[in-house]
């Protein structure tokens, strides 16, 4: 299959009711920005470079995860408040306990975001099943609803951007209504 680049408009087809107020939590404070980022497309799944207090991190961009998950490994060495436990599941199995934390800070991309809400969860299991990758975290989609990313896979970038109008979209395109 030919990969195109792809406009994507986060909207949310799951629902929790326990999440649903950290997955509207956080901000954006630039204006008219466009902005981009490398990743690498390993075992067809994409990893961003994520700067957290001054530090580089190696996270997977997932659209599909619910809240940004974060290593325990580096939660000890970040500046987070720590939230309400949770539940996060896998699909075949729950764990409960979880901590929830906000952390003030996230920036992909030169593109800052604030007060952002994830989890603390091992991702060991998650890196051995990619092979040979370290994995801090995961940026979900609470966080990529506070602008719009376009993902070229050919050229291993996202562009992210507060407005569509600064995205050069082909005549060959398709078009994907997503409804919440």
């Amino acid at each position: 299959m030919k990969k195109q680049t792809t406009l994507i408009f986060i909207s949310l087809p799951f629902f929790s009711c326990a999440t649903i107020k950290y997955k509207k939590q956080g901000f954006v404070l630039k204006e008219d920005f466009i902005n981009e980022v490398s990743f690498d497309y390993i075992n067809d799944l994409i990893f961003i470079p994520v700067t957290i207090d001054n530090k580089k991190y190696n996270f997977l961009f997932d659209t599909g995860a619910e809240l940004n998950i974060f290593d325990p490994l580096i939660v000890d060495s970040l500046n987070l408040k720590k939230l309400k436990k949770g539940t996060i599941s896998n699909g075949k199995n729950s764990n409960s306990g979880i901590q929830r934390v906000e952390i003030n800070n996230i920036e992909i991309g030169g593109v800052q975001f604030f007060e952002t809400v994830g989890m603390v969860w091992d991702m060991t299991k998650v890196a051995n099943l990619v092979g040979c990758v370290k994995i801090d975290g995961i940026i979900s989609n609470n966080l990529m609803r506070k602008a719009i990313w376009q993902i070229d896979y050919k050229n291993k970038k996202i562009k992210i951007s507060d407005k569509v109008a600064n995205f050069h979209i082909s005549d060959n395109a398709k078009k994907t209504v997503m409804h919440s």
